[in-house]
């Protein structure tokens, strides 16, 4: 390297495009960091449709569970989020193209769902 990124894991370097220090751990490319976002945010929604689906079958005990596991997955995409916002507001921006914006798309869209689900399940529990 040209310069010592590595030396400072937890932000997102500017010349390589490499997140450093995956929640402390080893480095992850923008790349990777959407296709988390998009992965975790897919499935969160998806399962929390499967949740929903189940309720209005009557069974809320798998219902439950299923929220339970999309919350699970969703927080994990979450984590990567607030991550990205805290590292920006230390000031390790990183260039926002298509791609994040898609991600972010995703993430928004499950946490939409997800609210969504919650209250339709209680709805329906009633």
């Amino acid at each position: 390297m040209d310069h010592d990124c590595h030396m400072y894991p937890g932000y997102i370097c500017e010349t390589h495009h490499h997140w450093l220090g995956e929640r402390g751990s080893k480095e992850m490319d923008i790349e990777m960091i959407v296709m988390k976002l998009v992965v975790n945010g897919g499935n969160a929604r998806s399962t929390a449709i499967e949740a929903l689906r189940a309720a209005k079958v009557g069974d809320f005990k798998k219902a439950d569970e299923l929220m339970e596991e999309a919350d699970t997955t969703l927080k994990e995409a979450h984590e990567i989020q607030t991550e990205m916002i805290q590292n920006e507001l230390n000031g390790n921006k990183v260039e926002v193209g298509l791609l994040m914006v898609h991600a972010q798309d995703h993430l928004m869209n499950a946490m939409t769902v997800m609210d969504l689900c919650k209250e339709m399940i209680d709805i329906l529990r009633k």
